[in-house]
């Protein structure tokens, strides 16, 4: 079923087939051709086809297959002592010791064989063993080099992070920390709203609310029912309002006091200065709530973006990149991710996790972002490259003034430097294009304190002729 759509019932999501051949490879390959007339590519029908007997995982056929890892095995004769010392030696991850039915005893290791894991292994078994098992790990090295990523081959690959001096001592460069340390008071922005950003007017059977030039009329059902705007109700009080609007708008980083002076300002410019009736304010409060929030929020925004600014980009600003307290990519970092993995039929011969790893790309399949991944993956001065997936935990990321930024791409060099790539597509507008120059400001940040370790470009479909793979080897030099 090409077209099959994931469903609530698990067992609905796999396809049965009771078949009766003698052998399960035969089978397969019946159903395989099956599966080919039907119109699935024949890669795909291979891997969609499992034995009902064999393991099935969680999400049945609608899995991302996972690529076997190679098996390291070595056959030592069997003695007390070498069985006894190997099992202590074998608490490393990966590392199984067995007794074989001819009397001997196996060492298993999945995947790569470490040199620390060689090691362990090499000083515990007897000495005229020793170049037999390390012939062995050599050869075996040899014949896995192209079955292994990077990250499986043990590759280092750090990114160092930007750092920011806080108080006489350097921190992470995050505006969630620099407000940490920055005292700022809500009397410094204006609490009173003037008539073009919230108004009321009443007419005979109806009164409008203007906020911001949206407006919003409320019509009375009757003129029985009909309430005057400016009645008095017990109980309907400036200060009431006040203690209303401070449950309503409490802040973790504002003192309730500083908060009750702000808005007893905001409620006392709007009943005395313009005259608003305190009943016009008690019927429509939430949506003067919703306004004052606004308020602050904006409020907020401008003391974060001034902090950012002190910290990163003042002259008095101390900045320095480290790679003691950098972005450490490895095998499994991204297991989390499985649901949300590139699944296309090309496969990138150089990321860092392997070609069954890569992040899934923003857009269609095949987009603008895809290609870019082919542009890095097809350059010669590229070891490596990552697919950096925002939001991750262990991702790498730059501080913005709101936010963090997540760079799409991280790449390693042959020559020791790092390429971090953020691609941009068509060309935005507004708010867009401001959103753009502050991630370029920041990546420029970054390259400048790195000594020549980091390069940082935006990465746009065309620029001044040069495609995406010309503009990223401009940036390389080469």
């Amino acid at each position: 079923m090409p077209y099959a759509k994931r469903r609530a019932a698990e067992p609905l999501n796999r396809a049965y087939a009771h078949v009766s051949e003698a052998s399960f490879g035969a089978a397969a390959s019946a159903l395989a051709d099956k599966l080919v007339a039907m119109g699935f590519e024949e890669d795909e029908a291979k891997d969609a086809i499992e034995p009902a007997q064999g393991h099935l995982d969680e999400t049945g056929l609608f899995a991302q297959r996972e690529k076997p890892k190679p098996v390291f095995r070595h056959v030592l004769p069997l003695t007390p002592e070498v069985a006894s010392a190997l099992r202590a030696a074998a608490t490393t991850a990966g590392v199984f010791v067995a007794e074989t039915e001819d009397g001997e005893i196996e060492i298993t290791v999945t995947g790569r064989v470490a040199p620390e894991i060689e090691m362990a292994i090499a000083t515990v078994i007897p000495e005229p063993e020793r170049n037999g098992f390390a012939e062995a790990v050599r050869k075996y090295r040899f014949e896995i080099r192209d079955q292994l990523s990077p990250a499986e081959q043990g590759e280092a690959f750090v990114v160092p992070r930007l750092m920011a001096e806080v108080q006489g001592e350097f921190a992470f460069a995050d505006t969630d920390i620099f407000m940490e340390f920055h005292d700022w008071k809500l009397s410094d922005h204006p609490a009173r709203l003037d008539e073009g950003e919230f108004s009321v007017r009443e007419t005979a059977r109806s009164f409008e609310i203007d906020v911001d030039g949206n407006r919003v009329t409320y019509q009375f059902a009757s003129e029985a029912e009909q309430l005057a705007l400016d009645v008095d109700v017990e109980g309907w009080t400036p200060q009431n309002l006040v203690l209303w609007l401070d449950r309503q708008l409490r802040q973790p980083d504002i003192l309730q006091g500083d908060l009750v002076k702000w808005l007893t300002d905001s409620i006392g410019h709007l009943v005395g200065v313009r005259k608003l009736p305190i009943a016009v304010l008690m019927r429509i409060k939430f949506i003067l709530a919703r306004k004052l929030s606004e308020r602050l929020t904006a409020a907020r925004a401008a003391e974060r973006c001034a902090t950012y600014q002190r910290y990163l980009f003042a002259p008095e600003a101390k900045i320095e990149v480290s790679f003691d307290n950098g972005f450490s990519f490895r095998e499994g970092m991204y297991a989390d991710q499985k649901r949300h993995r590139y699944s296309g039929r090309f496969r990138f011969a150089k990321h860092f996790l392997g070609a069954d790893c890569v992040g899934a790309f923003d857009g269609s399949e095949g987009g603008e972002e895809f290609q870019c991944a082919q542009a890095i993956d097809s350059l010669p001065p590229v070891m490596f490259w990552i697919r950096n997936i925002a939001r991750h935990s262990q991702s790498f990321w730059l501080p913005t003034a709101s936010d963090k930024f997540y760079p799409d791409f991280v790449a390693q060099l042959s020559d020791g430097r790092l390429l971090v790539v953020e691609y941009k597509g068509a060309p935005w507008a507004g708010a867009g294009v401001d959103d753009t120059n502050e991630k370029r400001t920041i990546g420029r940040l970054w390259e400048s304190q790195s000594d020549g370790k980091g390069l940082f470009i935006v990465v746009e479909r065309e620029v001044d002729g040069r495609n995406m793979r010309d503009q990223i080897l401009s940036k390389i030099g080469g």
